[in-house]
């Protein structure tokens, strides 16, 4: 697959939080990396993570 300028190229790191034996956790956060600006964003859950990249998608789209 190669590259064009249309791309829009997003890194997301998703990881689940460490509870304890006695609480475990079930709760997810992320990283979302926009390579094409450099920019970085911070979700508290998947859905969140995917709703910034919604976000950033839209607002490309009406530029």
């Amino acid at each position: 697959m190669l590259a064009s300028n249309d791309d829009e190229v997003f890194v997301l790191r998703l990881w689940q939080e460490r509870g304890t034996l006695e609480s475990p956790s079930s709760h997810w956060r992320g990283r979302i990396s926009y390579v094409n600006t450099g920019q970085q964003f911070y979700a508290s859950g998947i859905e969140d993570a995917l709703a910034i990249v919604r976000l950033l998608l839209s607002e490309k789209d009406c530029s």
